[in-house]
């Protein structure tokens, strides 16, 4: 810390450290916000129910129209169920060279959750420009591209806020297993290759 000039001596945090707090501040309101959003969407059914009960004359709306937003996580997954087989094999096989250009950044999940919250969400903002690029392939033969970095940016997304919401679960148990089937795939013609050489 800097000693400041001013005639009462006390220290002044450098502009850097500043900056550093204020993003980590950023970084923890976001998952705050994004922890009271899931707990609002898991209590508000209940709360509309009551209010719906003890006022029925209120124009309340209903549960569907609570549920009109669709939830990001449930759309890449239902568009990667509706991939043919072969284009869900490319995208595992993407998913893991986008892993491995990940973890070739930051050394893994640790290494990202400590990189500074600018190169964390710089690299998410990457994902985030890469999908919105590919989202014109939806629905055509090239749909695999915009899964495969949706799913890998909402992944991400999540481990950057430390995510444990049931939605960040159902897509890490989704993700890290297409990551290794992409890995074995990768894996398979190798071991074909050196296999045929005894």
């Amino acid at each position: 810390m800097r000693r400041s000039a001013s005639r009462l001596g006390v220290p002044v945090p450098s502009r850097q450290r500043l900056a550093r707090r204020s993003e980590q501040v950023v970084l923890m309101v976001q998952a705050v916000t994004d922890r009271a959003r899931a707990e609002w969407r898991a209590g508000y059914p209940v709360v509309l129910r009551h209010l719906q009960e003890r006022f029925p004359s209120l124009p309340l709306g209903s549960l569907s129209d609570a549920d009109a937003e669709p939830d990001p996580v449930e759309l890449v997954m239902e568009e990667f169920d509706r991939l043919e087989p072969e284009q869900q094999d490319k995208v595992a096989k993407n998913l893991a060279l986008l892993w491995n250009s990940f973890t070739g950044a930051f050394g893994g999940v640790s290494g990202f959750q400590a990189a500074s919250p600018t190169e964390q969400q710089s690299y998410v903002e990457k994902l985030e420009a890469a999908a919105r690029r590919m989202e014109a392939a939806r629905g055509t033969e090239a749909a695999f591209h915009y899964v495969t970095v949706e799913l890998i940016r909402q992944y991400i997304a999540f481990l950057q806020v430390g995510s444990t919401e049931q939605r960040a679960v159902a897509l890490a148990r989704r993700v890290a297993p297409l990551i290794d089937r992409g890995y074995k795939m990768e894996a398979q013609p190798f071991l074909h290759t050196v296999g045929s050489r005894r």
